[in-house]
């Protein structure tokens, strides 16, 4: 007669091994997604088309206007000039017993390019006369508007003096000054001198152009200019 082993396992070993089998199905599925998901996160980062971000940029102006006018300047001549503007500041101590005294220099220099615009007011006193077949055209004085300045390639150079001292201080007034030193420059008589036959040639095109029709017959246009009255700036 064969006798039968009934094994009587303990139910606890028995859950135990569930649990087991549980969590390996459990670690190996959560190890197959993290690889997973790393696969596809290496294939997007490396897809530079994906990478491609938008940056947008806003500017905001914010302007107040204290005062408009109405302008009628008629332009005749734009030139550049390279200009140069310098000051020297001079020092000199005084000695006892000595008749003159150790005298210092300091040497600050400006170079930069700027743009000048002349023009003549069309509201100013016009006074046309037709002599034959010959207009004379007598027009306001020539005037300048403010200097431009290309602030972008300006060149400053110090050259120091061993008694003078706050050459940086120095530099800044002279180059809050160069403005109103270019404009004095610019409507002095050789300046203005010097651009008065090309803004005769311009006046001289506009008023054949714009002013002689068919009703005035002049085959000759004689261009001149009032003087500027001097004003001090």
């Amino acid at each position: 007669m064969t006798e039968k082993r009934i094994s009587t396992e303990n139910p606890f070993v028995k859950m135990f091994r569930v649990l087991s089998l549980s969590l390996s199905i459990g670690c190996f599925l959560l190890l197959l997604s993290l690889v997973l998901v790393s696969y596809f996160t290496f294939k997007t980062i490396t897809d530079w088309k994906l990478l491609r971000s938008e940056q947008n940029i806003t500017s905001t102006f914010y302007e107040y206007t204290e005062k408009m006018k109405a302008v009628s300047n008629l332009m005749l001549v734009e030139r550049s000039n390279i200009e140069t503007v310098e000051r020297v500041f001079s020092r000199e101590l005084k000695l006892p017993f000595f008749a003159t005294g150790l005298k210092s220099e300091a040497f600050l220099t400006i170079r930069c390019r700027v743009f000048y615009s002349y023009y003549v007011d069309m509201k100013g006193k016009w006074v046309l006369k037709l002599e034959g077949k010959t207009l004379f055209v007598k027009a306001p004085p020539l005037e300048c508007l403010p200097p431009a300045i290309d602030t972008s390639k300006i060149e400053r150079k110090t050259e120091n003096g061993w008694l003078v001292f706050g050459e940086p201080e120095l530099l800044k007034s002279l180059e809050s000054d160069l403005s109103l030193e270019l404009y004095r420059k610019a409507i002095s008589p050789p300046s203005v001198q010097n651009v008065t036959p090309e803004a005769r040639r311009s006046l001289e095109e506009f008023i054949a152009k714009w002013v002689v029709n068919e009703k005035i017959k002049a085959d000759n246009i004689i261009i001149s200019f009032q003087q500027r009255e001097r004003k001090k700036l």
